[in-house]
């Protein structure tokens, strides 16, 4: 696949690098160019490496940046916003062709990791380790993921050990991040009277202190569809086995503690600290959000806070769930919608004490639509809601009112989207990071996988667009634009091309080394 530059981005390129070059032949005079660490003062200032609350010190450790699943990374923009008609994003593609990618996450600096693959289509089920400054494979792991069983996507981690924990089926293996060897693998825990080949493990968080925290999720017995598909399709075949949740410990991959769900959980896991205690939350299939408690050897035991019977009708269900401060979010786009969506707010204390809103008014197509979570600002209370079905992304500002809390519309733009919105920059200067796929909804209900995306950088507080990149092969379903080092924001798209996107602003960086 080639990367075509624009024109313009070519021509800064060269007037960036001429202008660094003339000005560095006489070191009395000024550079030209703007320091990295001024540049990047986030990630620039943000030093990688182990620690002791669960996750690496990295700008993209875990699939949506922390436990809370914000979506809010310790990552920069470069871009002018006084005047975004002068940014320019170039874009690279990392070597090598990875079919089905889902996440990337990053380590140190020069490290990036990725996982994909899927079995049933032919391609294994793999973690793939970069070089980020020559842009190659460093080494590939494959895994073991029989072609026959149910197949849904796994995750990989930088766990705060050092080490990378993957998922995948129904094990989950440590693997060395420097040279990729297996450390130690296990089968995790399946429903009883279920078989491994039905049952899945949709990815995993981790607790404060680094305990693994996952989450079954099998299909009825006799269904053969794969993928999210299966949810819709084998609604007739029997009834969904309820999911199980439990806890390993990181560094023997012992089960340390299991609990069986009400129903089966489809959402991913979502872990809060609040009051002194560990909880994690997750949405059902049906209307309801539970939460788990979780003790400090790892026991697990089913709370009684349940938030339920929120959806009207024509709304499927949740999405996965978010925690912002003593609050959790989420949206009511778990399927498709015929209505248009909710966002609801919920407080941790009590369920009972909540606010919800419809921010977008009824789309062209008459439908709701979003496969992912919405993205939620712990620091400054504002939620990033999506819908593809009606073709808009938009801003709710929340408050704990006198009155009980508040949900009031800030801003919506028109942009079709259906992958998941990335938060990066200083709390008083956030950037919304989406991407933008106008045929999107066309081209697949006309069964066409191929058409056109493009990433879009936004102010977080107003909506204003301050860049965005040309177009790009479409992005897989349901994936997030996480970000990397120096400014870069990382692209899976579906034809198994990986590109790292950089938007420049008018002032060249220095060069660094």
């Amino acid at each position: 696949m080639k990367t075509n530059l624009p024109l313009r981005a070519l021509l800064a390129i060269v007037v960036a690098s001429v202008g660094v070059l003339a000005s560095c032949a006489d070191e009395g005079e000024d550079l030209g160019c703007v320091s990295p660490a001024d540049v990047f003062p986030i990630s620039s200032a943000l030093k990688p490496g182990p620690t002791a609350t669960g996750l690496y010190n990295s700008v993209s450790a875990f699939e949506y940046a922390d436990r809370a699943r914000s979506h809010v990374h310790p990552a920069d923009f470069y871009g002018s916003w006084r005047s975004p008609e002068d940014n320019v994003v170039t874009a690279r593609a990392f070597s090598g062709n990875h079919p089905s990618m889902y996440n990337v996450v990053t380590r140190e600096r020069s490290e990036l990791f990725l996982y994909g693959g899927d079995p049933p289509s032919g391609s294994d089920a793999q973690v793939v380790k970069f070089d980020v400054e020559r842009g190659e494979e460093v080494w590939i792991r494959s895994l073991d993921v029989s072609a026959d069983a149910f197949s849904w996507p796994g995750l990989v981690t930088a766990h705060g050990n050092g080490d990378l924990y993957v998922v995948h089926g129904v094990q989950l293996a440590r693997i060395d991040a420097e040279t990729g060897t297996t450390i130690d693998s296990v089968e995790l825990p399946i429903p009883a009277g279920v078989l491994a080949s039905d049952t899945i493990f949709n990815g995993f968080n981790v607790t404060s202190n680094g305990t693994l925290v996952v989450k079954s999720l099998s299909r009825p017995a006799g269904c053969t569809v794969q993928g999210l598909s299966a949810v819709a399709a084998c609604l007739d075949v029997g009834p969904f086995p309820p999911s199980l949740v439990s806890t390993l410990d990181p560094e023997t991959l012992e089960v340390l503690g299991t609990v069986e769900m009400p129903e089966m959980i489809l959402t991913r896991l979502a872990i809060a600290e609040f009051e002194g205690s560990e909880f994690v939350y997750m949405g059902a299939l049906d209307d309801a959000i539970y939460r788990i408690r979780v003790g400090d050897s790892g026991a697990l035991s089913l709370d009684t806070w349940v938030y339920e019977g929120f959806s009207v009708e024509g709304q499927p269900g949740s999405t996965e769930v978010v925690v912002m401060g003593d609050w959790i979010v989420f949206q009511t786009t778990g399927g498709l919608g015929t209505v248009p969506m909710t966002v609801h707010v919920v407080s941790q204390a009590d369920p009972a004490e909540f606010a919800s809103l419809d921010p977008f008014d009824a789309g062209p197509t008459g439908i709701s639509l979003f496969p992912g979570s919405l993205s939620a600002d712990p620091d400054t209370s504002r939620i990033y809601a999506l819908d593809a079905g009606r073709g808009q992304v938009g801003c709710l500002q929340f408050v704990e009112g006198d009155e009980g809390p508040e949900l009031t519309r800030l801003w919506v733009v028109d942009q079709t989207t259906l992958n998941l919105a990335t938060l990066i920059g200083p709390e008083d200067a956030r950037v919304l990071v989406t991407t933008d796929a106008p045929g999107a909804l066309m081209a697949l209900g006309s069964g066409v996988d191929e058409y056109d995306e493009f990433v879009v950088w936004r102010s977080a507080e107003t909506g204003e667009e301050l860049t965005r990149s040309d177009a790009l092969p479409a992005m897989g379903i349901g994936l997030s634009v996480n970000p990397g080092f120096s400014g870069t924001i990382l692209y899976p798209a579906a034809d198994g091309t990986l590109y790292e996107l950089s938007p420049r602003g008018v002032d060249p960086v220095c060069p660094t080394g």
